[in-house]
Order: C-alpha cells, then structure tokens, then sequence
C-alpha cells in the first residue's frame, strides 16, 4: 500500500529503512518533542519489526508509513494512524521528520495524505493528534490540514487536537 503526494510517497517500510530511521530517532532535536529522552538502537529495531508486520493484521490497528522524497526515495520521516481497537472508528495520528527536512511543509504533505486516507478509505470517523505544547511548528501543522484544538493533557504539557470526518476539508 502506498499513499502518493506532489513530493512524497508514503509506503511500507523495509529492512533498509533502519539507517534513516535511527537518524531521526538519536536527534536530541527531534527528541526534545518526544515522550522519550533517548530511542536505543534495539527500540528502532522493534519499531521496524513491527511496522513489517502491522500491514498483516486482522483487524489491522496500525497504519504505519515511512515518509519517502518521491524524487530521490531518500526516507526523510516516518507517520502513521493508529487505532486502540477494532472496532473503533478513531484513530491517532502521529509523525516524525528528520530535522533537514522541518519547515519545507513535508509534515503537513504527508499528515494530510494519511488523514484523507484514514477517513475515506479506512473509513475513521475522528482522527486525533497530540504535540508537545512548544512544538509550534507540529500544532501549525495540524491546524493547516483542519485540526481543533481540544485540550491540554497537563501530565505531559501536550496539546490535544482532533478533526471529525464532517469537518474534512480535502481542499486543506
């Protein structure tokens, strides 16, 4: 499966994929906007592994995509939706970009693809995302493609924001 944008391809990932991902997960800049201090190398293994394998499912949860530059199918990212339970009609959204590539609107490419794609063809009826509260850059994002803001989470200083299905606007 594969979600294709003007610039990007959202595809599956693969074993080679590992370099690029460990590159944004040992980034203290892009940590600082993590719930974790630290990604160790065997956590990036996992999260490949399980992202191989989240596809094969049934239900299927998780909708994990690599963010690939269709022009050089260099990863610059990684995004994906994930759902708590089969049945639910609601997913959360969540991404993660290497540092070279924030602020050319690759995030706000690639979120918009997957949102379409969860509430037409996964048929989600909400979708929800988080972001550090000083993260501006991910809220602006979330904002651009027609998130609300629902809330603060205080444990984490996060910010809460979700979007319904009647509120999408594919023009965004």
């Amino acid at each position: 499966m594969q979600l294709k944008t003007e610039r990007l391809i959202l595809r599956q990932f693969v074993e080679t994929d590992f370099a690029a991902l460990r590159e944004i997960a040992a980034d203290p800049e892009v940590l600082r906007y993590r719930r974790a201090d630290v990604i160790s190398e065997e956590r990036t293994r996992d999260f490949l592994r399980h992202a191989q394998t989240a596809p094969l499912a049934d239900p299927q949860l998780n909708f994990p995509f690599a963010i690939v530059l269709a022009e050089s199918n260099r990863l610059i990212g990684e995004c994906g939706l994930t759902r708590l339970e089969a049945e639910q009609d609601e997913a959360f959204l969540w991404y993660s970009l290497n540092r070279h590539y924030w602020g050319q609107g690759y995030a706000t490419e690639a979120a918009r693809a997957l949102v379409r794609f969860g509430l037409i063809e996964v048929g989600l009826h909400r979708i929800s995302a988080g972001c550090h509260a000083e993260n501006i850059a991910s809220q602006r994002v979330l904002e651009k493609i027609g998130f609300r803001l629902a809330g603060r989470v205080p444990v984490t200083d996060g910010l809460r924001f979700n979007l319904q299905r009647n509120e999408f606007d594919e023009a965004k």
